[in-house]
């Protein structure tokens, strides 16, 4: 009697439930017991797409397996398309690949489709199998065209459809909506203060998340997307560039709802973040000069490159433009020692660090001014919409008064002319003030909360003796300003790490024409730091 093994298949778990699987089965061993055929086993993929290659999955590899064993004569699938639905590459080669392990040495067919009922290896058989694996290629790219729109239409309407759940989220299954995680929403925000506040990179912040025994993002119903390593740098990342955490999720290219988890200002702070440290990365740059990246051109705008020149292969800045354009069409001074402009920055950076409670005094006093000069400009503000409401209430009232006879026509044009120059005056005076930017005030209000963060840590006596700042900052400036010492007698390690320290607190230096410095920094110091001209 022939051995005879069944092989079904269906795409998703649901079909499973539905019974399809059991149906295609029952429909085989009628197939084969109207031949007087035993079946000796029955191989089950469910909820596997037929994209995936026969080898790949489940059942499918262990049913090449017991062919490569010859351990039945026969296989039996209900029909094509349940062998394959992928590319027509893949689909010949899945059928070949069954075809050939089933075939006997007199050249016997041993491959059956009970839904064809046609021997696959005659002229006819292989035309119809052809035609099939197209329409189930057909079939199958029409399912994911339909999914996909539906889809998109669901996200459109303030559903989830994405097959995971990031991390932060949990799934709302009743809504069909994302939530907050109690616990993962935390981490993220916890994420994004360490990169801005705290000012640390991918490998410190991920550091830090595993010292501190922070479980990594995991799926339980994706393994393949469990994390074994903990948190690391490709993770911290994907969260800080993912706009889905501030509530702009997309899915094919359609809007999709997600609570914000961090604000729009938060989420600009680190990106800048991200690129400063890039920017600053050691691997940009071999030699070290202590205001690389940060010197502008006071003339031009540009950026200034470091270099040595002269005799004594003194260091200097130099604009790009003139670089490369000429120093003749730059038309300005384009070059500056750097034991000139140097020791200035270094100076408002001492400032901080040897007394970080004024600094932080100063700062408040920066953003006190701040809040009553936005304070007055919304109190002008209202004051204008209000002159402009009052005027126009005043033209209508006055055409009124004219249409029921109270006043003359030459009255009511002179008040319309005086109410229309009213509005007019007010409304240039309203569209003059700044408008009141809300991106702009919450990435404010964060960096206040880094200069807070910078100072509490400053403060921190193991902080100090960490850094010895104060000590080899004073050692190093005085080298620097003595201009008997060659600019060799400056370690090498004093530069780097005066030049880690002011990067930290300075975000532009302008180099003017005159020889004066600007140091724009993280924190608001009015601090004097004009160098004299040279």
């Amino acid at each position: 009697m022939e051995r005879v093994a069944i092989y079904a298949r269906v795409s998703t778990e649901e079909q499973a439930e539905r019974h399809t699987v059991e149906n295609q089965l029952t429909e085989c061993r009628r197939w084969c017991e109207a031949r007087g055929w035993a079946v000796t086993q029955e191989y089950t993929d469910a909820g596997v797409s037929g994209t995936v290659p026969l080898d790949e999955r489940p059942a499918g590899g262990r049913l090449l397996a017991a062919l490569a064993d010859r351990a039945f004569d026969r296989v039996v699938i209900y029909a094509v398309d349940r062998l394959s639905r992928a590319s027509m590459d893949v689909a010949a080669a899945d059928y070949n690949r069954l075809f050939s392990a089933t075939r006997s040495r007199d050249g016997d067919e041993r491959l059956h489709f009970v839904a064809l009922d046609l021997p696959a290896s005659t002229p006819e058989g292989e035309l119809t199998v052809g035609m099939l694996q197209l329409i189930a290629r057909y079939e199958r790219r029409s399912i994911v065209r339909r999914t996909t729109q539906g889809r998109r239409r669901k996200a459109r309407e303030g559903s989830y459809v994405a097959s995971i759940t990031p991390f932060g989220y949990a799934y709302d299954p009743a809504a069909k909506t994302l939530r907050e995680h109690p616990e993962q929403a935390d981490v993220v925000r916890e994420v994004f203060r360490l990169a801005t506040e705290e000012n640390l990179g991918l490998h410190a912040v991920a550091a830090r998340l595993n010292e501190s025994g922070v479980p990594p993002p995991a799926n339980a119903s994706h393994p393949c997307h469990r994390s074994t390593h903990g948190w690391h740098a490709s993770m911290v990342n994907r969260l800080l560039t993912s706009p889905r955490y501030v509530g702009r999720g997309t899915y094919a290219g359609e809007p999709m709802a997600c609570p914000p988890l961090v604000s729009e200002g938060l989420f600009a702070a680190a990106a800048e973040a991200r690129q400063r440290r890039k920017t600053f990365s050691p691997r940009n740059t071999k030699h070290v000069y202590l205001l690389q990246h940060l010197a502008r051109c006071g003339v031009c705008g540009a950026s200034c490159v470091a270099a040595r020149g002269g005799r004594e292969r003194l260091a200097y800045y130099v604009c790009c433009q003139a670089t490369r354009y000429g120093a003749r069409a730059h038309g300005g001074r384009s070059r500056w020692s750097a034991q000139l402009v140097e020791p200035p920055v270094q100076r408002y950076v001492l400032a901080l660090l040897n007394d970080p409670d004024a600094a932080l005094a100063q700062a408040q006093v920066y953003w006190e001014r701040q809040d009553a000069e936005r304070q007055e400009r919304e109190e002008r503000r209202q004051q204008l919409e209000g002159r402009v409401a009052r005027a126009e209430e005043e033209e209508a009232k006055v055409v009124t008064w004219a249409r029921k006879g109270y006043i003359t026509e030459a009255a009511m044009l002179k008040q319309i002319t005086q109410a229309r120059a009213e509005h007019a005056a007010a409304l240039d005076e309203l569209n003059a003030l700044p408008v009141e930017d809300v991106e702009a005030a919450a990435r404010e209000a964060v960096d206040r909360a880094v200069v807070l963060g910078s100072i509490n840590l400053m403060r921190r006596p193991e902080w100090q003796q960490r850094h010895r700042v104060v000590n080899w900052a004073t050692l190093a400036v005085q080298r620097l300003k003595d201009a008997a010492l060659a600019a060799s007698s400056v370690t090498q390690e004093d530069r780097a790490r005066w030049q880690q320290t002011i990067r930290g607190l300075v975000t532009r230096v302008t180099l003017g024409a005159d020889g004066d410095v600007t140091v724009e920094g993280t924190l608001p110091l009015d601090v004097a730091v004009a160098s004299p001209p040279s």
